[in-house]
């Protein structure tokens, strides 16, 4: 089941768009405001379900289904599967909005369930993930029957500031159920890895394809873990990465400015590409240097052994 979802849509009259269009879910109107002069907030009849904008249609708004949130809507009728379908094929399919944040939990009751397990498993090197990292936060506290410490956890794995990451907790016991066992296992996901959970969710179904990403990323011999996870292998979907800061850089900034100065440094800017693919390894011969002589282009803009090799004279470097 979900726990968390959160998309967007840039379209004008969002709430008619983005929320669930029924009896039970239509629109109260705008409610607070909140964060500033422009932000409001507006909720669901019966869900409390918060989403807010500027006012400003250009930015958009954002909607926010809370774990608590989802229940109620479960309770009205309005499953998960129909809920990822609307989103996406209004929302998201459309290129009016995105689908930002999706978190599917999975709970256990298997005798042996506990988190440290997972964590034990991780450190003896008995789990295969593609996730770089494991944490453990724990809490002690005295078990009120037998007046003995308690010690429950979180144990998380992978980053919280990467694109998902899985943690395992008990939530009986944040619950407060004394004497039971209730163990999750929650994925959280955002900006791509959300959009392609989205996509399986949609294809395949929200269980089917919440479990199967999370054998994807995690696999181990644990029979509680994977009895919890057990069902249909299907083929994930995997978008296409987006450009690094680094390409997009040079594609938007060094692309404008080379374009802005390629009248009288073109010379230059020839002879630039031809050594960067040189020393990159990206072609073996290296460039020619230019006659500069004839060119605008100040000599100190070649590199000093480049003048040097071409019997050029250090002037432009002195005069720097």
């Amino acid at each position: 089941m979900y726990d968390w979802f959160t998309y967007t849509t840039k379209r004008q009259k969002w709430h008619e768009q983005m929320l669930p269009q029924n009896d039970g879910f239509d629109t109260v109107g705008r409610t607070k405001t909140f964060n500033g002069r422009y932000k409001t907030a507006h909720r669901l009849r019966n869900g409390g379900i918060f989403a807010y904008d500027d006012n400003r249609p250009s930015m958009g708004a954002i909607c926010q289904l809370t774990g608590e949130n989802l229940a109620t809507m479960r309770s009205e009728g309005f499953s998960d599967d129909a809920l990822v379908n609307a989103a996406w094929v209004t929302v998201a399919g459309r290129g009016t909005g995105n689908i930002t944040r999706i978190d599917y939990a999975i709970d256990s009751i298997h005798k042996d369930a506990h988190p440290n397990t997972v964590y034990d498993a991780w450190q003896n090197g008995e789990i295969k993930s593609r996730l770089q990292s494991v944490e453990r936060i724990e809490t002690s506290r005295k078990n009120k029957e037998t007046g003995k410490p308690d010690v429950a956890g979180t144990v998380y794995l992978g980053s919280w500031k990467s694109e998902r990451f899985l943690r395992v907790y008990d939530k009986a016991k944040e619950l407060k159920l004394l004497n039971e066992i209730l163990i999750r296992v929650e994925l959280q996901t955002r900006r791509d890895k959300a959009r392609s959970l989205a996509i399986d969710s949609c294809k395949h179904g929200v269980e089917v394809a919440g479990r199967a990403t999370i054998r994807s990323i995690a696999q181990t011999d644990i029979e509680w873990f994977n009895k919890a996870l057990s069902g249909e292998d299907i083929n994930l979907t995997t978008l296409p990465k987006k450009p690094s800061k680094f390409a997009w850089w040079l594609d938007t900034q060094v692309k404008s400015a080379m374009h802005n100065h390629k009248d009288d440094e073109l010379d230059f800017i020839r002879y630039w590409l031809a050594k960067m693919q040189h020393e990159l390894g990206i072609v073996g011969t290296p460039p020619t240097l230019p006659d500069v002589e004839g060119s605008q282009i100040p000599l100190g803009l070649w590199g000093r052994n480049e003048a040097q090799r071409g019997g050029k004279t250090d002037q432009w470097f002195n005069d720097k």
